[in-house]
């Protein structure tokens, strides 16, 4: 019954209402930071800040085009060069470890992929949920606060299990010391 109804299935029309315009286009990338480092083409965003008005509007027309169609080549998009770069202060006993490493991936056009990005996140974000258990790259949690409460929680179990009672009191001082 499923494949039956499926096979027909053409998915939801593109509206009106979430199909990027050139106001958004040019809003997002008045507001990237600039002086980043530029992508495997180097082209950054002060490239596309400083060119013709005209390549906001085929920004625009390219991105509505990726949408409707609901297609990105990997050519266009999807490929990145990976590079691992040392991390700061990090000092390891274990001399060259993994940890002593973080992943930096390089698009081949990525002021624009940033924008696309952003355009997708402006106007599709009440789509975009997550479930309440994901803590890691979401604004305004991490994944600190859920090793943190699961000790906690750890903790608490193994003297309740003994039969005691457990009485909790967090401060979170992450912002207060200076």
């Amino acid at each position: 019954m499923f494949r039956d109804r499926r096979r027909d299935y053409v998915g939801s029309p593109f509206l009106d209402e979430y199909m990027f315009d050139v106001e958004l286009v040019e809003t997002i990338l008045s507001q990237m930071k600039r002086g980043k480092a530029a992508g495997l083409d180097e082209l950054t965003i002060e490239h596309l800040d400083n060119s013709h008005p005209v390549l906001v509007a085929i920004l625009n027309k390219f991105f509505n085009l990726i949408v409707s169609a609901a297609y990105i080549t990997y050519t266009a998009l999807g490929l990145a060069t990976l590079y691992l770069s040392p991390r700061k202060n990090k000092q390891s006993h274990k001399g060259n470890s993994v940890d002593n490493y973080r992943a930096i991936s390089i698009s081949p056009i990525r002021p624009i992929s940033k924008i696309f990005e952003h355009c997708i996140l402006s106007r599709y974000s009440k789509f975009l949920v997550t479930n309440s258990n994901q803590f890691g790259f979401k604004k305004g949690s991490g994944c600190n606060y859920v090793i943190g409460l699961y000790s906690v929680r750890k903790v608490g179990e193994h003297f309740v299990a003994c039969g005691s009672t457990v009485d909790v009191c967090l401060l979170d001082l992450s912002k207060s010391i200076r």
